[in-house]
């Protein structure tokens, strides 16, 4: 089952995990599956984190998990911004209840990972960190 936007196109998963350079000419799902590809893949982020309802949204991707993060965090929301750094939304979503839990800007494609473990709680790999 591939990603698929909000009119249930599918999208191809093979995506280097590079930087997101020369966006204009690309598709929504085509930055979704770069998104995803510098999250570890959609593979890892199942695996991990039991995620799932994966969507291509204008410039980005939005997905909910069954692991529970800090604060109840279950859905992640990443968009592209036109400096090219990203924009990553925590939400805590229940029924028809949500609630936007933390969000962090000007995220460096290399810093995603970081930014989404330390804002969870859960971890994207169990390869041990490298020291700066």
């Amino acid at each position: 089952v591939g990603l698929t936007t909000r009119h249930t196109r599918p999208v191809r998963s093979a995506v280097g995990a590079c930087g997101v350079e020369g966006t204009r000419n690309m598709s929504n799902t085509d930055i979704a599956d770069t998104i995803l590809a510098q999250l570890g893949g959609m593979g890892v982020l199942s695996m991990m984190l039991g995620a799932k309802q994966f969507v291509a949204l204008e410039s980005g991707v939005q997905f909910r998990f069954a692991a529970k993060g800090l604060r109840g965090i279950n859905t992640c929301v990443v968009k592209l911004d036109p400096s090219d750094t990203y924009t990553v939304e925590f939400w805590s979503v229940r029924g028809a209840k949500s609630r936007k839990v933390d969000e962090s800007s000007d995220v460096y494609a290399d810093s995603l990972r970081d930014v989404f473990e330390s804002a969870t709680g859960l971890y994207l790999t169990f390869a041990p960190r490298r020291c700066a």
